[in-house]
């Protein structure tokens, strides 16, 4: 696992950055190696209830369209 210069983590399959990894590769190579039917259907994260913001790792990231938006922009990337 490597941490790139922003604070965010590069997949060391193909050198994208990310936020977070999942089993040690970005979300987009995770799918492609796994399948998509092997991406978890429950993800479980720490959503403050006063902004929410979405806990991703050491980070707070507040979104506009919350939760959901943050995993559909990661799975996307």
């Amino acid at each position: 696992m490597v941490l790139g210069l922003c604070g965010k983590y590069v997949c060391p399959r193909c050198g994208r950055e990310t936020k977070f990894l999942v089993e040690g590769l970005c979300p987009r190579c995770y799918a492609e190696v796994k399948g998509p039917e092997l991406i978890p259907n429950v993800v479980e994260a720490e959503v403050c209830k006063y902004c929410g913001s979405v806990k991703l790792g050491f980070k707070w990231v507040q979104t506009e369209g919350g939760f959901k938006s943050v995993i559909k922009k990661s799975y996307r990337k």
